[in-house]
């Protein structure tokens, strides 16, 4: 990377860091993160898929077991999803992956000009032309 692109990313960087969806984006994440509820449940979550699959790959798997370890994952994947700060941390994730995906595209649209992109008409799989 050349000295000017060094220096025009970084001013990049300066802006991104005024920007609302980043500030959000920021703020989220340490209410997030300092939201000891939230962290437990995710952590409790993370041990139970761990024995979840532990137990599943036994050739004599414990039916009963992995119903109760499913059913609490269930209940506690719903108290996660439904938890304020994690409504929020994650719509502010996904408000700043917008951006970057903006950032990116406009980027990209100066090495492949938007004529030049051989598109198959399913965008399932593309980013490319919104």
């Amino acid at each position: 990377m050349t000295d000017k692109m060094t220096s025009l990313v970084n001013d990049l960087g300066e802006e991104l860091r005024e920007s609302g969806q980043v500030k959000e984006y920021l703020a989220a994440r340490d209410a997030y993160a300092s939201d000891r509820a939230i962290s437990e449940k995710v952590a409790e979550y993370n041990v139970q898929r761990m024995v979840y699959e532990q137990e599943s790959a036994k050739d004599e798997k414990d039916t009963l077991l992995l119903d109760q370890i499913r059913m609490r994952m269930d209940a506690l994947y719903e108290e996660i999803t439904e938890n304020a700060v994690m409504k929020r941390y994650v719509a502010a994730e996904d408000g700043v992956n917008a951006l970057f995906g903006e950032i990116n595209r406009v980027l990209q649209s100066f090495v492949i000009p938007e004529e030049e992109h051989s598109c198959g008409g399913d965008c399932g799989h593309c980013a490319g032309c919104h």
